[in-house]
C-alpha cells in the first residue's frame, strides 16, 4: 500500500508480518529504505513524499519526537535486538556494556597537538620508563662491613655496586652483606619490594644457594651461620613475642633436577604466633636454562600496600637462558606496611658447591617504591610469568631442638 510522506519526516511502522518499506523515486523507482524481519514496530525517515508498504495491515504513524537522525536500520531496532550501523553521531551516548572498536577510536586533540599515533605512543612509553627509573632506589654494599664464613673471601669488583665470592669444590660459606641507606628513606617511604640481582654459577648434584631477608621491623631474633640448607638464617629467640618482622628466604637447590623452596617464618594471629609458609617448586630446564647460573634477579614486592595477613607479595625468579619461559612465580607472601620497613635492606647468603666449585655474583639490591599505594609491577610480570609450584605449606613453627646442658 502507498502512503503519502512528508520530505525528511520520520515514522514509526507496526507490522503484523514481516514487510518492506520502499521510497518512491521521481521517476517511479523504488529504493528499499527498511527491512522488517518479523511483526513488531520499526521507525524510518521518510527520503520522498511517499512510501511503498508491503503489509497492507500496516500502520504508519508520524513521530512527533523522533530519536536522533542518522539512524538506520536495515531490520529494525528493537530493543534487545542487534543493528549495524555505517555511520553514528551523537551528541552524548551512555553504554552499559563494554564497547569494541575494531577499526580504532579516533579522538580529536588539542590544537597543535602531535597527531601522528607513533610519536604519541613513543611519548606514553618514554614517560612510563622516566616513572619506573624515578620510583626506584639504588642501594649500596657497605663494603668494609660485608663478612664471609669460612675463610671465604669477598671480591668488592665495583665497591658498593657488584660484589662476586669464589667458592672451592664442596665449600661452603654464610655471607652477610648490609647496605646504605637510601636517598628520602624514613617512615612510610613507600618501600613495596626489593629487586635483587644475583647469580650462582655451579649448580651440580649438592649444591644449592639460600638467599634470605627480615622484612620489617621488630622481633627478637638469633642468628645461626653455616646452619646449612635447611636451618634458619634467623630464628625467633624463645618465648618471644612477635612483631612485625618476618623472614623470608629463597633456596634453589638441586636434587632430581632444580628445585626451588621459599619459606617465610612470621607472626599471625591474635594473639599473634609464629607459623612458616612453604611453597616448593620444581624447575627441570634443560641445561641450557640452569635456574641457578641463568638466574640473574629475584623480585620480592607487593603490589599494594598491606595492613593485613592476607597474601599480598608475590617472590619471582627472572632469568635468561634458551627457554622463553624466563619469569617464574616462585611462591605468594604475606604483603607489609611500608611504616615498618627497613630503608637500609640487609642480604643474607648462605652457599654450598658442588664438586667443581661454585661462584656467586651479586649486585646491590634495588628499592621498589610504590607509585601512591601501588608499584604496578605485577601487570609488567603477570602476564609472562610461568609457575611450576608442587607443594604449599602452612604450619606452625617449632623451636629447634637445642642441646641439652651437660
Amino acid at each position: 500500500m502507498r502512503i503519502d510522506t512528508v520530505k525528511g519526516g520520520a515514522y514509526a511502522l507496526t507490522c503484523t508480518e514481516a514487510c518492506t518499506v520502499q521510497a518512491i523515486r521521481a521517476d517511479a523507482a523504488f529504493i528499499t529504505i527498511l527491512e522488517a524481519d518479523t511483526a513488531g514496530q520499526y521507525s524510518f525517515v521518510a527520503p520522498g513524499e511517499a512510501v511503498e508498504v508491503s503489509d497492507e495491515n500496516a500502520m504508519v504513524t508520524q513521530v512527533l519526537k523522533p530519536a536522533a537522525l542518522g539512524m538506520a536500520g536495515r531490520s529494525g531496532i528493537q530493543s534487545g535486538g542487534d543493528v549495524v550501523l555505517r555511520n553514528l553521531m551523537a551528541e552524548a551516548a551512555a553504554f552499559s556494556g563494554i564497547v569494541n572498536a575494531n577499526g580504532g577510536i579516533h579522538v580529536p586533540l588539542a590544537a597543535g597537538a602531535e597527531t601522528d599515533t607513533a610519536s604519541v605512543n613513543r611519548a606514553y612509553a618514554m614517560g612510563m620508563a622516566q616513572l619506573v627509573l624515578m620510583h626506584q632506589t639504588r642501594t649500596y654494599w657497605l663494603t668494609s662491613s660485608c663478612t664471609a664464613t669460612n675463610g671465604v673471601t669477598i671480591n668488592h669488583a665495583a665497591p658498593g655496586c657488584y660484589c662476586e665470592v669464589v667458592l672451592r669444590a664442596n665449600g661452603c660459606t654464610s655471607l652477610s652483606l648490609p647496605t646504605t641507606g637510601t636517598v628520602s628513606g624514613g617512615d612510610y617511604s613507600k618501600i613495596m619490594g626489593y629487586s635483587i640481582p644475583f647469580q650462582y654459577s655451579g649448580g651440580s648434584a649438592g649444591a644449592w644457594i639460600k638467599v634470605s631477608m627480615l622484612i620489617g621491623a621488630g622481633g627478637d631474633w638469633t642468628e645461626s651461620l653455616d646452619a646449612g640448607m635447611d636451618g634458619y638464617r634467623f630464628r625467633p629467640v624463645s618465648g618471644s613475642t612477635p612483631s612485625i618482622a618476618r623472614l623470608v628466604e629463597v633456596a634453589l637447590y638441586y636434587h632430581d633436577g632444580c628445585k626451588s623452596r621459599v619459606r617465610e617464618l612470621i607472626g599471625v594471629g591474635k594473639p599473634a604466633g609464629y607459623v612458616v609458609r612453604t611453597t616448593e617448586s620444581s624447575l627441570n630446564y634443560d641445561s641450557n636454562t640452569n635456574p641457578c647460573s641463568a638466574a640473574y634477579r629475584l623480585v620480592i614486592t607487593q603490589s599494594e600496600i598491606s595492613y593485613t595477613s592476607e597474601l599480598g607479595a608475590v617472590v619471582w625468579l627472572v632469568m635468561g637462558g634458551a627457554s622463553g619461559d624466563t619469569v617464574v612465580k616462585l611462591a605468594d607472601i604475606r604483603g607489609w606496611d611500608t611504616y615498618h620497613t627497613s630503608v637500609s635492606p640487609k642480604l643474607y647468603l648462605d652457599v654450598q658447591a658442588g664438586e667443581y666449585g661454585g661462584r656467586v655474583q651479586l649486585e646491590s639490591p634495588t628499592i621498589l617504591n610504590g607509585i601512591g599505594n601501588n608499584t604496578y609491577v605485577r601487570y609488567g610480570l603477570e602476564p609472562y610469568q610461568r609457575s611450576w609450584i608442587t607443594a604449599e605449606t602452612e604450619v606452625p613453627y617449632k623451636e629447634p631442638d637445642l642441646p641439652s646442658a651437660s
